[in-house]
């Protein structure tokens, strides 16, 4: 997805369970990962913003 930065950061404002924070990856996206109300941890990923 585009727009990982903003995404991540409405995640957290919204008081969601981060189990790894906002990182980038060695082939220049940028992931994260959450637990959900059922204890699933999901990953979002995408590209960072562009300068």
């Amino acid at each position: 997805m585009d727009g990982i930065e903003a995404f991540y950061a409405q995640c957290a404002a919204n008081g969601a369970t981060i189990i790894k924070p906002l990182t980038a990856t060695p082939w220049g996206t940028k992931d994260f990962y959450v637990e959900d109300p059922d204890g699933y941890v999901v990953c979002f990923g995408g590209r960072p913003a562009a300068d």
